[in-house]
């Protein structure tokens, strides 16, 4: 069974999507659209298990980071919190760790300090580090450092770093959902690492899809603008509760 993760988008300190509910909710959830941590409870009580948060800011400028944020949202729930930054150092993955987060995905960092990730991942273990696999065809691509990889080549970097994990991403794949390029994820799977799906879906069906590629070490998902526009069937019953319990 696929483990499903929400993401947050945050930007300018709210996120990014709404959540579009019942009739007559619309104000409790742009209140939480504005408010991130009682996005993070609301996910929680809706059974997520886990949650993304990916810090757009960081990426359009690196001393825009939503630190002091991404320590409340941290704070406001009782289960791991994902982390996607344009991360710079390893001091600063050591100082996100120490706030509270759970799991930090690494973008060009894992190619900038080679030492410094074995150490990281020595001293936090490699269940902690998540490589950012960012592809078009079978090459890896940096988009904000111009670099591109081959992907293998890159996977036998990584391996030999102590990977365990990474967020694989499918950056031209927008008529293919959810996965255009399976020979990548059989070439993921020799390296016996776990992957997980980063590019959105739109439905129920695509998500099923997904559970057949659970043989190269795909287990899980995450979803974004899909969840905030309720496109799966038990989300009818969540928004009808919160109109309920919350605004009437």
């Amino acid at each position: 069974m696929l483990l499903v993760i929400p993401s947050i988008e945050l930007h300018e300190g709210r996120c990014i999507f709404c959540i579009s509910g019942e009739t007559g909710t619309e104000k409790y959830y742009e209140d939480i659209t504005n408010h991130p941590d009682n996005l993070c409870k609301l996910l929680r009580k809706e059974n997520a298990k886990s949650i993304l948060i990916y810090d757009i800011d960081s990426f359009t400028d690196p001393k825009s980071k939503n630190i002091t944020l991404i320590s409340f949202l941290v704070k406001s729930t009782d289960i791991p919190v994902i982390l996607h930054s344009n991360i710079q150092s390893i001091e600063e993955c050591r100082e996100l760790f120490s706030l509270g987060v759970f799991c930090i995905i690494l973008d060009s960092l894992s190619i900038t300090d080679t030492e410094g990730i074995k150490s990281l991942i020595s001293e936090y273990t490699s269940r902690r580090v998540i490589f950012n696999l960012p592809v078009v065809d079978d090459m890896v691509v940096f988009t904000y450092i111009n670099k591109i990889i081959d992907l293998n080549e890159y996977l036998i970097y990584i391996y030999e770093l102590g990977a365990h994990r990474v967020l694989y991403y499918e950056i031209n794949n927008s008529d293919s959902k959810p996965v255009k390029y399976n020979s990548n994820l059989e070439l993921i799977s020799n390296f016996g690492l776990k992957i997980s799906i980063a590019n959105d879906i739109d439905n129920v069906r695509q998500l099923w899809q997904l559970n057949k590629y659970t043989c190269y070490g795909v287990d899980s998902i995450v979803i974004g603008r899909a969840f905030y526009e309720n496109r799966f069937p038990c989300q009818k019953i969540w928004r009808l509760i919160e109109a309920k319990l919350e605004v009437q």
